[in-house]
C-alpha cells in the first residue's frame, strides 16, 4: 500500500491571522470551504459547538493545508483539545477502500473513529500512541 501525507490540520480561533502567514507571506490559496458536524466536532476535539473547514493549497509546495475553525461560542473541554494550532495529519491510503484495508490489521485496542461526511463519505480516524488523531483518505 502506498501512504502519503494529503493535509495536515490545524486549529485556529483567528483566522486572519492564519490567512495573513500562510496565504499573504507563504503563498497558499484556499481551495474549498466546509463544516464539521457537532459530534466530529465533539469526538475528536472534546469541543462544543461548530466549526468551519478551510483548505489551502500551494501549486508548488505539499501537503494542503486545513484549518478548523471554532465558532465565537465553543468551549473546550478540559481533558480534550485544548490549544488552537497543529490538530492532525492525514494520510493518503490509495484507491477506494484502501482506508478500510489498512486499518483491518491494527489490534483492537487501536481507536478508530468513523464518521458520516455530509459530502457522502465517512471521515475515518485512528488516534497513534501519542493520542493524536491521524485521518486517513482515499481516491472516491
Amino acid at each position: 500500500m502506498n501512504l502519503s501525507l494529503d493535509h495536515v490540520g490545524w486549529t485556529t480561533r483567528n483566522v486572519e491571522a492564519f490567512e495573513a502567514f500562510w496565504c499573504d507571506i507563504v503563498g497558499y490559496k484556499r481551495s474549498q470551504l466546509s463544516t464539521v458536524s457537532g459530534e466530529m466536532l465533539s469526538a475528536l476535539f472534546g469541543v462544543a459547538g461548530t466549526a468551519e473547514i478551510r483548505r489551502y493549497h500551494h501549486d508548488l509546495m505539499t501537503p494542503d493545508i486545513e484549518i478548523h475553525c471554532f465558532s465565537e461560542g465553543s468551549q473546550m473541554a478540559p481533558m480534550g483539545f485544548h490549544r488552537d494550532g497543529l490538530s492532525h495529519v492525514c494520510l493518503m491510503t490509495g484507491s477506494s477502500g484502501s482506508r478500510k484495508a489498512f486499518i483491518a490489521g491494527f489490534p483492537s485496542w487501536v481507536e478508530v473513529k468513523i464518521f458520516n461526511n455530509p459530502k457522502g463519505w465517512e471521515n475515518i480516524f485512528v488516534r497513534d500512541l501519542e493520542q493524536n488523531w491521524i485521518e486517513l483518505r482515499e481516491r472516491f
